[in-house]
């Protein structure tokens, strides 16, 4: 799949169905915590409730500018 600006804010609009499924499932069962998935999940969740929103917004920048933003360049919407 190839990322355009588009694809980028589609998923981020859907991005719903991934936390549901995240929170649909036990990832403290023991077989899931011995391998430290269930703190990778909480990193996950934590990511997508956070910081994910501000780092796509700067591919999105770079998707539709071609190069990086530089301090204080307005970010695109999501």
């Amino acid at each position: 799949m190839r990322w355009t600006p588009g694809a980028v804010r589609e998923w981020w609009r859907d991005r719903g169905r991934i936390t549901q499924y995240l929170s649909a499932h036990d990832w403290d069962d023991v077989d899931w915590a011995r391998q430290g998935v269930a703190a990778a999940v909480r990193d996950y969740e934590s990511y997508l409730a956070g910081g994910l929103a501000a780092d796509l917004r700067t591919y999105l920048h770079w998707l539709e500018e071609g190069r990086s933003p530089v301090a204080g360049e307005r970010l695109p919407d999501l």
